[in-house]
């Protein structure tokens, strides 16, 4: 199976699950891919599904004892990602074992994790990112939006409530964490705070939806 890695230093590469979980989720919109069944997938997926242990992942797919000093046991993000991709190949009828219980015990962890604010962050009742809450989001709505709806839509009202709408430039974006007045809005959590909302079902015509997405076609870089 693929196991994709990401980069560590120049000289050091280590397999890691959101690599590996981009990749899969690029290569199942792939119609002849999905429609074949392409072994490449199913192991690939088999082996993420090995690596999740009791509802989360670690950040590098190895044992823990090659994996770095700095590494995360339990890495919500990537957990996120791992669930989503999982999701997504049930939804194309991939035949994993162990699929739907990983599934259930991974939303249960991720749906556990939530603040009281309605955010995610990395650890329990840490600070809430917008990184992390979009993920966790878009995770239970791929996978059971109806069982999980309390907690996706306490999550989507906190991005609401931290959508930047003061005059400062940056009306319609969205910054790093909740409250914070040093760091402006920027590229990655706005893209990723429009595309959790659509995903949890607001039109595009919605008003947080549309300044997010002129937020984002007022930053272009020049050149594309």
């Amino acid at each position: 199976p693929i196991i994709y890695k990401g980069e560590i230093d120049q000289h050091f590469f280590i397999p890691n699950t959101h690599e590996t979980s981009c990749v899969l989720l690029a290569l199942l919109e792939n119609e002849d891919l999905v429609g074949s069944k392409n072994t490449i997938i199913i192991d690939s997926v088999r082996n993420l599904v090995r690596f999740n242990h009791r509802g989360y992942w670690p950040t590098y797919l190895t044992k823990p004892s090659e994996r770095p000093h700095d590494s995360r046991h339990k890495d919500l993000e990537a957990s996120c990602l791992a669930l989503t991709l999982l999701g997504r190949a049930r939804e194309k009828g991939f035949d994993i074992d162990n699929l739907d219980r990983k599934i259930e015990q991974t939303c249960q962890w991720v749906k556990n994790r939530q603040n009281k604010c309605g955010s995610w962050g990395e650890l329990d009742d840490s600070l809430g990112t917008t990184t992390k809450t979009c993920g966790a989001i878009k995770a239970l709505v791929e996978n059971d939006p109806d069982q999980y709806k309390e907690k996706i839509n306490k999550g989507v009202q906190w991005l609401l409530k931290n959508q930047d709408i003061t005059e400062n430039g940056h009306v319609g974006g969205w910054k790093t964490t909740e409250n914070d007045t040093s760091i402006a809005s920027n590229i990655e959590n706005t893209a990723l705070a429009v595309t959790a909302l659509l995903r949890y079902g607001k039109s595009h015509t919605s008003v947080p939806v549309q300044m997010g997405i002129q937020w984002l076609l007022k930053h272009k870089e020049l050149g594309g």
